[in-house]
């Protein structure tokens, strides 16, 4: 049914696109990865707005947060539709933002400038995607100008994720990965002048910088995947091996833009070094593989996992690849794989905090190492991978890695 690819997140956590390590103020092993919110709240605002066929159209968004969250500065993701950017609502992605916003986000999904035609071709689905994609880019903006002023919505501008299904995701890669220094073929270079450039003039806050730090793929392409670099946004994709609208490798979407899909991407991702994760659904189509229908545990196990990776992005203290290849070394876990009992040696001489994560990123031990060598039984946990978090007082960053529970 499905074939998964986890590159290691928590080994590795990465924040590619700050000047000096950042990690989110309100980390603690379960917000953003948890339900940690039963209510949330909706506002409904405009965000900007742009010409559409020689009117002025308004571009209004959901905001999503979390009744009764204290936290000064939260992360924010921003989700896009699909529709072919032809039809669609925003309320579409109204699921996702909700259980996004249960653990800790904020969240929003985006209305953007529709196509008026009746079917692609491969001139007006590259005009849909530049739109979209520089409709997305007001909202970025919209979000890191608030937090500059207002302050309205909490939001760390260090930690701005985009993402949506079909159109709304290829929107979404595009935002984080197309450059100015990246060349797509010369009619969509054209169409890209004609239409404003890769920023556009959707936002009144174009001085404010439409960076993201992370991507949630349901079902996208890119126009070229060598665009993507290991300093560049980590990516968390789905997609179904079926897809016959965005092909999972390289096709006509929807019969009218040439891109390459979810396959190609993350395996130009890892190619360059780049962190991804990748749940590639095997007989998954292009409709019917999310929250309701056949596919739905695998939906929530992809969200999961993806909230898992996104935590060690959020909680992590590197901010390069190099700085992540030299996590701290607080101790050693012996035998991985382990039966039964689990051996510590703390090399710190300090109390540790140790956390193991299912491979779901569901909290299954937590508790303090307190000596330089300790047993910790682990007979309870079914066979299957973990990941482990080792974090002191004193010092920064955590040590993370993979710990392996044979069967017994």
């Amino acid at each position: 049914m499905k074939q998964k690819y986890l590159i290691l997140f928590l080994a590795f956590g990465l924040f590619c696109t700050v000047a000096a390590a950042q990690t989110v103020g309100s980390c603690d092993g379960d917000r953003f990865i948890n339900e940690v919110f039963t209510e949330v709240e909706i506002s409904t605002i405009q965000y900007g707005e742009n010409v559409n066929y020689g009117v002025t159209e308004a571009l209004i968004m959901d905001v999503y947060e979390p009744e009764g969250d204290t936290a000064a500065a939260r992360p924010v993701a921003i989700f896009a539709h699909g529709g072919g950017f032809i039809f669609g609502s925003r309320t579409e992605m109204d699921y996702l933002c909700t259980e996004y916003t249960k653990r800790g986000y904020v969240a929003a999904t985006i209305d953007y400038r529709k196509l008026q035609v009746t079917g692609l071709d491969s001139v007006n689905a590259a005009e849909g995607l530049i739109r979209c994609m520089q409709d997305m880019k007001a909202a970025v903006r919209y979000f890191r100008n608030d937090a500059m002023t207002a302050n309205t919505y909490r939001v760390d501008t260090n930690f701005i994720f985009v993402g949506g299904y079909s159109a709304g995701a290829i929107a979404a890669l595009h935002t984080a990965y197309w450059d100015a220094e990246d060349m797509a073929p010369e009619y969509i270079e054209q169409l890209l002048i004609t239409e404003g450039g890769l920023e556009g003039q959707s936002s009144d806050f174009m001085n404010v910088s439409s960076s993201v730090q992370g991507v949630i793929n349901l079902s996208g392409g890119l126009i070229d995947a060598d665009w993507v670099a290991a300093d560049e946004p980590p990516l968390a994709s789905y997609h179904g091996t079926d897809d016959g609208t965005v092909f999972i490798n390289t096709g006509l979407a929807a019969g009218a833009l040439l891109l390459e899909g979810s396959e190609v991407i993350h395996a130009r991702a890892d190619e360059v070094g780049l962190k991804d994760y990748f749940y590639k659904l095997e007989g998954g189509g292009h409709d019917g593989i999310f929250e309701v229908g056949p596919f739905a545990e695998d939906y929530n196990t992809f969200l999961e996992e993806t909230w898992m990776f996104q935590e060690s992005i959020l909680c992590s203290e590197v901010s390069s690849v190099g700085e992540s290849l030299a996590q701290p070394d607080f101790a050693t876990l012996a035998p991985n794989p382990v039966q039964g009992q689990l051996f510590v040696e703390n090399t710190t001489g300090e109390t540790l905090k140790l956390q193991l994560f299912s491979a779901a990123g569901a909290l299954v031990w937590d508790g303090l190492i307190t000596s330089y060598n300790e047993s910790i039984n682990l007979s309870h946990l079914s066979s299957g991978i973990y990941f482990y978090r080792l974090r002191t007082q004193s010092r920064k960053g955590s040590q993370q890695g993979k710990l392996v529970v044979a069967p017994r």
